[in-house]
């Protein structure tokens, strides 16, 4: 029997290269498992790694204790853990960041991240950024990401420009601002005096966006922006925000509108349109000037009873002993004016609360649109290393317990949102809706 040595050989190198082969293939996949395995572990590694940081630590305790309502275990870690996936290759401190602005949008559409940078802008003590354009912002309630202008300030650049209250800001200078935070737009906006920025918008009936270039300025931006007769006995107010020097500079105009009128005045109209209202103590200052002493003006609840309160009518409610805010003495006409109130969709938060209180308290008649229905309280609160937390920290009510969350002041009288044009009263826009205010004054 011969045997065919050559076969043989054959034979047994096809094993050979089989086995070879079957090795290969399971080194191969060993090694991708070993990857993903690595790959996984280095991201699980970089999110620990965010989660055992100090500053994630100081975050997460000021939010479990101060946000409005209680926040359920492992809400702020799957919000963080699900934005740094893929990215654990960025420095340490970018995935913090990148941590905490994802698990304060998990939140609400007004808490908000202000880094080293951002914080010293908004206090006003960034180098180089001393100027801006005069714009009152806040992050479009919509999901494009974008910035919309709430007011543009009486008298600055981006008013001068043609910007308009409800435009939505698409870029600055060629940066999205779907990409940028609401205090990274407002830093971006700021610089030195005379320089430009370029915007691009978003508005309401036109089909392409526009492009407006500012001139930056210094900025004071004004808290009353019309002060006038328009009839005898009738006083109109355009009220734009609320600081504490707002009851001040109301209670000086009054006085002025008074010695104009040669006597006190009947009738007021307040315009809250467009007002994303200001700071808590401002707002209540400034109802007390036309409610009885004492009167319940806004009631504020939080997450623990510590963090509620009542606000009423007195000076210990809104005056600081050493800010411009002191207690001047009030004006009695004030308490028996007719009030007309205007408000539109642009009408926010504290703006809100003054009208919802006057509705309830002075049977003010609120004409216009529903209002922004903004009743969240935002408190800055320190975290580490120069940054600081916009955290939503209460809600408001009206003095009869009406929350206007979501829903917007109810109009007494709802109007359809009329153009804004100069007419018999010069400076202030004649619209239908101011026309409708006159009328109710004018009626018995």
């Amino acid at each position: 029997m011969k045997v065919n040595a050559m076969g043989a050989s054959t034979h047994f190198a096809g094993v050979q290269r089989k086995w070879r082969n079957f090795w290969l293939m399971s080194v191969a996949i060993l090694s991708a498992s070993a990857g993903s395995t690595l790959c996984a572990s280095t991201h699980e590694d970089a999110y620990q790694r965010v989660l055992a940081s100090r500053s994630w630590r100081t975050f997460s305790q000021q939010v479990s204790k101060n946000y409005v309502r209680p926040i359920k275990a492992g809400e702020l870690e799957a919000k963080c853990k699900a934005s740094i996936s893929g990215l654990s290759s960025q420095d340490h401190t970018s995935l913090i960041e990148r941590c905490i602005r994802a698990a304060l949008k998990g939140l609400d559409s007004t808490s908000a991240y202000l880094n080293a940078a951002e914080w010293r802008a908004q206090r006003g003590d960034a180098p180089g950024k001393s100027a801006g354009i005069g714009l009152e912002m806040r992050a479009h309630s919509g999901d494009d990401g974008l910035i919309e202008i709430v007011s543009p300030i009486k008298g600055a650049p981006g008013e001068k420009a043609g910007l308009r209250a409800g435009d939505l800001i698409v870029s600055i200078d060629g940066m999205s601002t779907s990409s940028l935070s609401l205090a990274q737009s407002v830093n971006a906006l700021r610089g030195e005096v005379g320089t430009r920025t370029t915007l691009q918008v978003r508005r309401s009936g036109t089909n392409e966006p526009l492009q407006f270039t500012v001139t930056r300025e210094p900025i004071k931006a004004a808290t009353v922006r019309s002060a006038k007769l328009l009839s005898a006995g009738v006083g109109y107010f355009r009220l734009l925000q609320f600081q504490d020097r707002t009851r001040n500079e109301v209670l000086a105009d009054v006085a002025r509108l008074e010695a104009d009128n040669a006597g006190p005045l009947q009738s007021l109209v307040l315009d809250l349109r467009d007002s994303p209202g200001g700071l808590l103590n401002a707002t209540v200052g400034l109802t007390a000037l036309f409610v009885q002493p004492g009167s319940v003006i806004v009631r504020v609840s939080g997450q623990h009873a510590g963090a509620s309160r009542v606000y009423r009518a007195v000076a210990g409610d809104y005056a600081s002993v050493t800010s411009v805010q002191a207690d001047e003495p009030t004006r009695p006409s004030l308490l028996s004016l007719r009030l007309v109130v205007l408000v539109n969709a642009k009408t926010g938060a504290g703006a809100e609360a003054l009208a919802k209180a006057l509705q309830e308290l002075r049977k003010a008649t609120v004409l216009g649109q529903p209002s922004a229905g903004l009743a969240s309280i935002e408190t800055i609160l320190p975290l580490d290393f120069g940054t600081a937390l916009k955290l939503t920290t209460g809600a408001m009510s009206s003095p009869k317990g009406t929350s206007w969350q979501g829903r917007g002041v109810e109009p007494d009288v709802l109007l359809n949102a009329g153009a804004r044009e100069k007419g018999e009263f010069g400076s202030i826009p004649a619209d239908a809706n101011l026309m409708a205010a006159i009328a109710r004054l004018r009626s018995p």
